[in-house]
């Protein structure tokens, strides 16, 4: 069960967005937006995370 309010604490902004089942009916693939990283002195979002299934988050 994918809880958005229990994802949403994590961060100050975030929206869960497309979810696709896959054909065998194993995975879930969720598009979720926190992950952005803001500039220390302006604070304005500059860096974006992608994550690849089967690695680990440090790698993202």
């Amino acid at each position: 069960m994918l809880d958005a309010n229990q994802q949403a604490e994590k961060s100050e902004f975030y929206t869960m967005g497309r979810l696709d089942v896959s054909l065998d009916n194993r995975m879930l693939r969720v598009v979720e937006d926190f992950l952005l990283r803001k500039h220390a002195k302006t604070l304005l979002p500059y860096q974006v995370y992608r994550h690849a299934v089967g690695t680990h988050t440090q790698k993202d």
